[in-house]
């Protein structure tokens, strides 16, 4: 029997996560409150915006699953101690915890923006003064993953676009469905806006799960198949809702590729398998999860 704790459990892609792991596994989350999900899924209560105490966490764990991210990650500088504390110093006590009791396998949710818009290697891009806060927290964690590689498989997963149903109107898909139910512009740099490859959240804690099973450490893409534009996937939002998006146009500007490159995982984790259009149209027309 497998061992899990895994924090962000009650997020988007932790609540696939949870439906999709071995029913047999024994699973701790990190929660800020103390409600129980199942009686299958021990709840510990912690905030991490906070100073907590490692040792409430569990012994004997396999793999940590560490997808908690802060929610107010656009909200700096007001919430930059905040941010910190939940996007990079969590991280670091989660991995020392994991090194102090031979955690096998720790798996950090990062993000593609760590490319900051531009497909580099990432070593170019770590001291880049154009980064945001946010993305600069999930970069201070990838250097604080990689130090710990000695000690255990670290999975590090660039996280490119994820949408699926209850998503946070904060994010970008989910914004867009509230944009156009409410009448409200969409901004479009060129013609068709920028370019992204959106992962079904499903997709994306299968894509977790495989990386489980890695027996070395790895820093992997995770995105979805097609590289749609802005225009397209607000287009295709307004054709299953019946609603005509509005547009405002800035063709002067030139629109950004900001898709990520997910050779490596279908490499080794294997490919998306829920494309777009069957995916959206769950999330706007059947999903509850």
């Amino acid at each position: 029997m497998k061992r899990y704790l895994i924090t962000g459990a009650t997020g988007l892609i932790g609540r696939y996560i949870l439906k999709l792991i071995n029913i047999d596994s024994e699973i701790y989350i990190l929660n800020r409150n103390s409600n129980e999900i199942n009686q299958n899924i021990k709840t510990i209560q912690i905030d991490l915006e906070k100073d907590w105490d490692e040792n409430l966490l569990p012994k004997n764990i396999d793999t940590v699953i560490h997808l908690a991210q802060s929610e107010h990650y656009r909200d700096f500088p007001d919430y930059s101690e905040k941010i910190f504390s939940v996007n990079t110093f969590s991280t670091l006590k989660l991995l020392e915890y994991s090194r102090r009791n031979n955690v096998k396998n720790f798996i950090y949710a990062s993000s593609g923006s760590v490319y900051n818009n531009v497909k580099s290697e990432l070593e170019s891009i770590y001291f880049n003064k154009e980064m945001s806060f946010y993305s600069a927290t999930k970069i201070c964690s990838e250097i604080l993953c990689e130090n710990y590689e000695k000690y255990m498989n670290i999975k590090t997963l660039r996280f490119f676009y994820v949408y699926g149903c209850n998503q946070k109107e904060s994010m970008l898909i989910a914004r867009l469905i509230y944009n156009i139910k409410n009448s409200i512009p969409i901004f479009i740099s060129g013609d068709e806006g920028i370019l992204i490859n959106p992962i079904y959240a499903e997709d994306a804690a299968k894509a977790v799960l495989c990386a489980e099973l890695l027996n070395k450490s790895e820093k992997i893409n995770v995105g979805g198949m097609e590289i749609l534009s802005l225009k397209y996937v607000a287009d295709k939002i307004g054709e299953i809702l019946n609603i005509k998006p509005k547009y405002v146009f800035n063709k002067d500007l030139l629109a950004e590729n900001l898709t990520g490159d997910i050779s490596k995982m279908i490499k080794i984790l294997g490919e998306p398998q829920i494309p777009f259009n069957d995916g959206i149209r769950y999330v706007l027309k059947d999903g509850n999860l």
